[in-house]
């Protein structure tokens, strides 16, 4: 996944805010990770949909 400095740190903000409302509870950064990268990606839909296409024309362009 491409992401900014700035997506990144806001994933990372919210991750620790779930586990902060779990009472600190160890074992979860995993799921706390990819939980908050589901939260803060459906706040930028329009990034996520020309990364998608950027990726497939890549993708693309490596198999002609």
């Amino acid at each position: 996944m491409i992401m900014n400095k700035n997506m990144n740190d806001e994933i990372a903000l919210v991750a620790y805010s779930l586990y902060e409302k779990r009472g600190h509870a160890h074992g979860n950064d995993i799921t706390d990770w990819v939980e908050a990268e589901m939260i803060v990606m459906k706040q930028y839909p329009k990034a996520n949909e020309s990364k998608v296409k950027d990726i497939k024309a890549s993708k693309k362009a490596k198999a002609a």
